[in-house]
């Protein structure tokens, strides 16, 4: 998969973006797979975000410098909302799979993916 870089200006806006959904992502699909996919897309999202402010957390207060408690509170901040919203979109993708997997054996599966 090709990496995509963003701007600092871009990264920032892709942060705190409360309403950014991942290249891909359907919420109207009809699919069951591809609510599966996305629950375990947001599950190691969030695993990963959760880790990150885990360390943070530990690291914070070992700081020496202002300055570097400063930036890193900064960062944890970010680290918080976008965790936020992978539990959101998490229990969005939840709730979706539920209603799809709630109307029976019916549902249209994708050929390949």
């Amino acid at each position: 998969m090709a990496e995509t870089r963003f701007t600092p200006d871009e990264a920032a806006r892709r942060a705190i973006d409360a309403d950014l959904r991942l290249d891909g992502e359907d919420p109207a699909t009809d699919l069951v797979e591809d609510a599966v996919h996305w629950v375990k897309v947001y599950s190691e999202l969030l695993a990963f975000k959760e880790h990150l402010l885990e360390l943070s957390a530990s690291d914070i207060g070992a700081m020496s410098e202002l300055d570097a408690r400063f930036d890193a509170a900064t960062d944890e901040v970010l680290l918080e909302h976008q965790a936020a919203r992978y539990r959101r979109r998490l229990a969005e993708w939840k709730q979706r799979l539920g209603a799809l997997t709630a109307t029976g054996s019916a549902l249209p599966v994708r050929s390949s993916r």
